[in-house]
């Protein structure tokens, strides 16, 4: 099976502080797939307007060490 390359996009906005938002998003999704595989659930998306479980990727969660939550 071919792996998958999962590149984190370069912002274009003009905004130095939305800079962070492409690497924040690519966590976020890291997280979303770690954590149903954690449970054995799946990983809730919309796809064409269709709500849909699909089985966690673990090409995206594999070595990712979640941060612990601020706050």
């Amino acid at each position: 099976m071919k792996k998958r390359e999962y590149k984190i996009p370069v912002s274009k906005l003009p905004d130095p502080g939305m800079q962070g938002a492409p690497a924040a998003l690519m966590r976020v999704l890291r997280r979303a797939h770690l954590m149903p595989h954690k449970t054995g659930t799946g990983v809730t998306v919309i796809r064409d307007g269709e709500v849909e479980q699909i089985v966690p990727d673990p090409e995206l969660y594999e070595g990712f060490v979640p941060s612990r939550p601020r706050g």
